[in-house]
């Protein structure tokens, strides 16, 4: 597989091409893109200095147990994520499972603090139809994540 006259012959040459393409190609910034990425990231620099304290934290609103409910009625049947549980495994879940995620994610808004597993998602790349599998171009991706 070759790109940018990079030639990768191993599953991890051939992975971080992969990599190198979608991060430069797919997902560049353009001078359409980057005015509102710099929008976005100014400001998250500056929430991410300040100090976390009682009198600058802001006050969110409780998440409530109808809306996981709902938000969970509307997950897609696809595959598991990097947790391996499925979707329809929390569309049949309890009452009970369903008081414990609202706590969870009340909690994680009060922490600011988001796990890092959960900003995990497993990559599929899947070739085109009637393309050359040496080129990453050739390839679209797809990905299963925790909570889609």
């Amino acid at each position: 597989m070759t790109y940018n006259d990079t030639t990768a012959t191993s599953d991890k040459e051939k992975a971080d091409l992969f990599a190198d393409y979608f991060e430069n190609d797919v997902y560049s910034y353009t001078d359409d893109t980057l005015p509102f990425h710099d929008q976005v990231t100014s400001p998250a620099s500056n929430i991410k200095k300040k100090s976390i304290t009682s009198l600058n934290t802001p006050k969110w609103k409780q998440i409530t147990i109808e809306e996981v409910k709902y938000h969970i009625k509307q997950l897609r049947n696809g595959s598991a994520g990097p947790d391996n549980i499925h979707n329809r495994c929390l569309k049949n879940s309890s009452e009970l499972l369903i008081q414990h995620l609202t706590k969870l994610f009340n909690q994680i808004l009060k922490q600011g603090y988001i796990p890092t597993k959960w900003k995990t998602a497993n990559i599929i790349l899947i070739l085109k139809p009637k393309k050359d599998k040496q080129h990453p171009s050739s390839y679209r991706k797809g990905e299963t994540a925790d909570l889609k």
